[in-house]
């Protein structure tokens, strides 16, 4: 976890409580998602979807990470329209 992240958070989830919950689900749901396909139980057949679903859980991640960086970093409209 970065440093501050914990206070920016409850910063962002006063601010905008209904777009943090939805991340939030959002997040919940891929890591959900991602630990299924990394239990295996997804058919070797699938693999293809597995490639796309990891990768997008990645790009979920870092663009999460992302947003928080920048509303650290005070720029809150930059963050706004990055996770719109």
């Amino acid at each position: 976890m970065r440093v501050g992240e914990q206070t920016t958070k409850r910063a962002i989830r006063r601010r905008f409580p209904e777009d943090f919950e939805y991340s939030e689900k959002l997040l919940v749901a891929a890591h959900e998602l991602h630990g299924l396909l990394c239990a295996k139980d997804v058919r070797p057949a699938q693999n293809h979807a597995k490639c796309v679903v990891v990768g997008l859980w990645m790009k979920i991640c870092k663009q999460y990470r992302s947003i928080l960086v920048l509303y650290e970093l005070g720029l809150v409209e930059d963050a706004g329209a990055k996770s719109r």
